[in-house]
């Protein structure tokens, strides 16, 4: 049998094809109800022409042979090296695409080569209804106008992961991919736009100030060349790292307050080949990408980041929890006191390695300075006997002064108003 079944909870999920497609397997795949995934690797399409037409016809023309596979949303193609995907082999599983509307298809061509017309395919099948959730296309025959054609189409804003290395794209490309990520139906979660032409730091920097630019952005992972200029010889160009820092500090832990915190972005953990140097050089970015990359909520994120690089500051402003009522407080300092550490050291009862716990007495000096400038009573929303005599004796005081300066200016009215001074001026 020259296909391979792979199955999870006694279920069949994926079958690979490798070398040639099967007859035999073309009867699985159409009475198949829990098929998820068709793989096809290293298929020798060019040797037998005719016969791969009419296995790929076997397997998804659904008008003639009654194929159902209402679970199938995956398709990964790996041609050998050379071998050209035709543009008659790709539209049949194009077509079986289009048949299921509402179908968030997972679209693998990383490893093949595409003919003439394929790309083609791909873009009126889009603006024809088809969905593509994942779009791998590998290779220099994706350019500029491949990409306007393609960030064009009607459902480009369902793709979620997009994966275009190795194009040949120039800046007139990139500025149209930087364009539609700044748009807020974006919904790319992760994006490979290296470019096998041009390595132009410019061209990186212009897709990461477009996710810094859309406050919506649901970019989680960017495989990006160089952001500045390194080699062995002269290190690394310290004014474009300090650029590129800045930029990314305001991105993802935009200081100073709790409401610009909450309002950085939270998805973006990778950023491609600076990742690890960026990590080593700044511990802020670091502890910043690494809690975007933890699956959790947006508001534990938006706490843990709190507990980062706010309450860590020596000077950070107290006036926000000053007005907060008696009940919540408390919840505040629990917040403030509650961390989240990653367990190192498996032990018997406890959970596994690398697993993160909510952990007590995290950040006690931020309680203390917290405390320390500003009265307690105050801070509980208790004031004290001394700080309401304090405050109505102030406010006494105000009164008498204002009574003063009231009975002045009232004598001197009556004063300009009396007989004297009006025989004085009629003389």
């Amino acid at each position: 049998m020259s296909f391979r079944l792979c199955s999870k909870n006694g279920v069949n999920k994926t079958i690979t094809f490798k070398d040639t497609i099967p007859s035999d397997a073309c009867q699985f795949i159409r009475n198949s109800t829990s098929l998820k995934r068709i793989e096809f690797h290293q298929i020798d399409i060019g040797s037998d022409d005719r016969t791969t037409y009419n296995y790929l016809s076997a397997i998804f023309r659904t008008s003639e042979y009654n194929i159902v596979c209402p679970t199938l949303n995956a398709i990964e193609i790996a041609l050998p090296r050379k071998e050209l995907l035709r543009r008659r082999h790709f539209g049949i599983i194009i077509d079986f695409m289009k048949i299921h509307p509402n179908t968030l298809w997972y679209l693998d061509l990383s490893y093949t080569t595409l003919g003439d017309g394929c790309i083609d395919l791909v873009v009126d099948a889009m603006n024809s209804g088809l969905r593509i959730g994942t779009l791998k296309m590998r290779g220099e025959f994706v350019g500029d106008d491949e990409m306007e054609r393609l960030l064009s189409s009607d459902n480009a804003k369902y793709i979620l992961e997009l994966d275009v290395n190795s194009n040949k794209m120039t800046r007139i490309g990139f500025g149209l991919l930087s364009s539609f990520l700044r748009q807020d139906s974006t919904s790319i979660e992760k994006l490979d736009a290296r470019s096998k032409v041009t390595s132009d730091i410019e061209y990186s920097r212009l897709l990461l100030e477009a996710i810094s630019a859309n406050k919506k952005s649901s970019v989680k992972s960017i495989c990006l060349r160089k952001l500045f200029n390194e080699d062995s010889h002269r290190g690394v160009d310290n004014d474009n790292l300090k650029s590129i820092v800045a930029m990314l500090k305001n991105m993802i832990c935009k200081p100073p307050d709790i409401k610009s915190l909450c309002k950085s972005n939270h998805q973006l953990y990778n950023i491609g080949y600076s990742t690890p140097f960026l990590k080593t050089h700044s511990t802020v970015i670091r502890m910043a990408l690494e809690i975007n990359e933890r699956q959790v909520s947006v508001n534990q994120k938006h706490r843990m980041k709190i507990r980062a690089f706010y309450f860590t500051q020596a000077d950070f402003d107290i006036k926000p929890f000053l007005d907060m009522d008696v009940e919540l407080m408390p919840s505040v300092l629990e917040l403030v006191t509650m961390s989240k550490e990653c367990i190192t050291n498996e032990q018997e009862g406890r959970l596994k390695r690398d697993n993160y716990v909510s952990a007590r007495n995290g950040h006690l000096g931020g309680i203390y300075r917290l405390i320390r400038n500003c009265h307690v009573q105050e801070l509980f929303s208790f004031p004290s006997q001394q700080a309401i005599m304090e405050q109505q004796e102030t406010r006494i005081s105000e009164l008498e002064k204002r009574v003063e300066q009231l009975t002045l200016q009232l004598t001197n009215s009556n004063d300009s108003e009396s007989p004297n001074n009006k025989r004085q001026r009629s003389d």
